[in-house]
């Protein structure tokens, strides 16, 4: 549960070509914040590559929506071993099966 459901927002993939920078998953909300998702399927996760690559995207996507708060969400599509990096990285960490049900 991402704990937005009493704000309005729009949301869908984001992209930026000029930058070449994508958002799984963004959520635009009324109150000012972005509720950015990166998913993720594989099995082992390297945190210090994820966090490199959803830095990249989230600059991009600052200069577009440059008066918004940040809350960074990691999906996962099983139980995988969370490195302790991506834990305090990420304000939530939600599985997939959670997410979508």
């Amino acid at each position: 549960n991402l704990r937005f459901s009493g704000i309005q927002y729009v949301s869908g993939y984001w992209f930026s070509r000029d930058r070449f920078s994508q958002i799984d998953l963004l959520f635009i909300r009324e109150d000012k914040m972005l509720t950015v998702c990166e998913i993720k399927c594989e099995g082992k996760l390297q945190g210090k590559k994820i966090i490199e690559a959803f830095e990249k995207n989230l600059i991009s996507l600052k200069k577009q929506f440059p008066n918004y708060g940040i809350q960074r969400i990691l999906i996962l599509a099983s139980c995988e071993t969370v490195p302790e990096t991506l834990k305090q990285y990420f304000d939530k960490i939600i599985y997939a099966d959670e997410f979508f049900n």
